[in-house]
């Protein structure tokens, strides 16, 4: 569940609940205002999510962002959209989704050559939103490797870490600050999270990349586990 001095604002995304400031957020990678994106209004969402967090798009402001994907088509894309256009769409569903438990009405109408294609729905550029010219874009995670953190998810069994946005694990309450370099146990479980019972599970070594750094990845520079 969302940290409770986080969730000033509720903003939703995927299938969780992320916190949506009240007040302006400075954000990284360039002048946004410029843009036309609002940087002036409760705007930055996080596009991380723990699906163990679900509330109706119609809960919601109807002009907050979220993560969502067509699921009446194959291999889309995810889009930054309002939670109005997902509580329209019911086949626009918040992501991330469970591909085998997509509605048939939605699948009915997927075109005839998606059988001939091996692929897979594809996640978002980036875990960051602002509100812009009246709908929602992806913006950068970072431009530096200083804006990112290296993190625990213990919403899962056998996670190695990965890098975040500060403001994505001030959010989740199962994501943890994690600095693999510096000696003594590791980050204990919160405990508001709601974490798996993991005993008994057989994870395998993981790979450490011991960094969390800001790299360019298409469009967007995200947060990643760099040498």
């Amino acid at each position: 569940m969302l940290k409770p001095s986080v969730a000033i604002a509720i903003c939703l995304t995927a299938t969780a609940l992320v916190a949506c400031e009240s007040r302006p957020v400075p954000v990284q990678g360039g002048d946004l205002g410029a843009q036309g994106v609002d940087v002036g209004t409760p705007s930055i969402v996080d596009g991380f999510m723990n699906p163990d967090l679900l509330i109706s798009p119609d809960l919601l402001n109807e002009s907050a962002c979220v993560i969502a994907i067509h699921v009446d088509n194959c291999c889309t894309v995810a889009e930054a959209v309002t939670a109005k256009q997902v509580a329209e769409d019911p086949c626009l569903v918040t992501w991330p989704i469970d591909a085998s438990n997509i509605s048939a009405t939605c699948t009915a109408l997927w075109p005839m050559d998606c059988e001939l294609v091996d692929c897979t729905f594809s996640g978002p550029p980036s875990r960051l939103l602002a509100k812009q010219n009246g709908g929602c874009t992806f913006i950068d995670e970072c431009a530096t490797h200083a804006d990112c953190v290296r993190g625990l998810d213990y919403s899962r069994c056998c996670d190695c870490g990965d890098s975040y946005p500060p403001s994505v694990i001030a959010a989740e309450s199962c994501l943890v600050a994690y600095f693999p370099e510096d000696p003594g146990p590791m980050p204990p479980i919160p405990s508001d999270c709601s974490a798996p019972d993991c005993s008994g599970i057989s994870c395998k070594q993981c790979q450490m990349l011991p960094k969390a750094g800001c790299v360019s990845a298409g469009s967007y520079a995200v947060c990643t586990l760099v040498p």
